[in-house]
Formats: C-alpha cells, structure tokens, sequence
C-alpha cells in the first residue's frame, strides 16, 4: 500500500463523516428555530440533508479528492476550499438553470458553500495531517 495516502475505506468514512459534519449546523439551526417541533424537524432536516450531502461528498467531493490528491497536500484551507466549491456549484448552478442565471443566483451559492466547507473540514480531520506530496 501506498504510504502517502491513507486507505480507501478510511477515505469512504471520512466522506460519511463530511457529510454529516455539512448537515448537522442545517439540522441544529431548524431546530432551534422551532423548539416545539425540534425532533420532527431534526428528524427531517437528517432523512432529507444527508442523502443529498453524500451525493455531494461522493459524486463530487471523492472524486476531486482522489485527482488531486498526488499534486497537492490536504491542508485546512484546501479542504474548506474544496468543501466550499462542491458544496455551492451544484446549487448554483441548479438555481441558475431555473432563473435564467440572474446575477442574485450567486447568494444561493452561500449558505451550501459555508456548509460544504464545513463538511471539507471534517474531511481533513479524520483523514488527518497531510502526506507528503508526490513529485
């Protein structure tokens, strides 16, 4: 095995942990929004947010990790970064497509930006400290 990157399931986990690191200040703001119905509320910001935060972290996340991984090291601000971009392009360019992409498109990218890179953060700790990076 290769000593500069870590295990493929140790990568899988940690796009599990990114993940539930996106959804979670998501499911913890609606839930402070509405006290009375905070376990409803969480219950359903989870069984919707995280399928499609994993799409995000597999389809996008994994992938940018994998090919980028021998150019450079996985720093924290690489990592929120990262996060940021895959967590707002989808979004943006959803919302983009609907609107005719109208200048105010790009708040859209906002919010999911900030919690994708959350998400890339919690990608970097639990992969750990960066490897060296392969000439």
């Amino acid at each position: 095995m290769d000593e500069a990157h870590p295990p493929l399931g140790q990568v899988l986990a940690a796009g599990f942990v990114a993940a539930f690191a996106a959804v979670t200040p998501f499911a913890a703001f609606v839930a402070w929004a509405a006290p009375n119905q905070a376990i409803g509320l969480l219950a359903g910001a989870y069984l919707f947010g995280m399928p499609l935060a994993l799409l995000h972290a597999f389809l996008l996340g994994l992938p940018a990790y994998h090919l980028l991984r021998s150019k450079w090291a996985l720093t924290w601000g690489r990592s929120a970064l990262g996060g940021l971009i895959v967590g707002a392009i989808p979004t943006t360019l959803l919302s983009g497509l609907v609107t005719d992409f109208q200048p105010d498109v790009l708040w859209t990218a906002i919010f999911p930006g900030a919690l994708g890179a959350l998400g890339g953060l919690a990608f970097r700790a639990w992969i750990g400290a960066p490897s060296a990076v392969r000439r």
